[in-house]
């Protein structure tokens, strides 16, 4: 067996299966996710808030409450199978379970988060 169809067994294994089979987390995905999780935030997410001069407080914490809550009501529109399970990112049911649905509400958090920085400016307006 080559390598790459040793990575791709590994996917299919625990990340793939455990979506289409409604297993859930596992404890290898879980920890990749979680890994995933603070390199983004304390390599990506928190510098360039630094950069740009916007302050992670409790507002800041407290408007991503919205945000939050529109990602766990996506994830009901796939438990009430409105909308199909999909374990890859090219399949629009991706976006409605974890990660997918963390990830586009991530996109989403992040463009309003720009547009709100844009009008703030033009505004003068904190």
């Amino acid at each position: 067996m080559d390598f790459p169809q040793i990575v791709f067994d590994f996917l299919e294994k625990y990340f793939v299966e455990p979506i289409n089979q409604y297993q859930g987390y596992n404890p290898v995905n879980t920890l990749v996710y979680a890994a995933i999780l603070f390199a983004m935030a304390f390599f990506v997410i928190f510098p360039v808030l630094d950069r740009k001069k916007i302050k992670f407080n409790l507002r800041f914490m407290l408007s991503l409450f919205p945000y939050i809550f529109f990602a766990i009501s996506m994830r009901v529109l796939e438990d009430v199978q409105l909308i199909a399970r999909a374990a890859y990112p090219w399949q629009l049911g991706y976006y409605f379970i974890s990660p997918g649905i963390w990830i586009a509400t991530a996109a989403i958090v992040i463009s309003a988060i720009l547009i709100s920085r844009t009008i703030s400016r033009k505004l003068n307006k904190d």
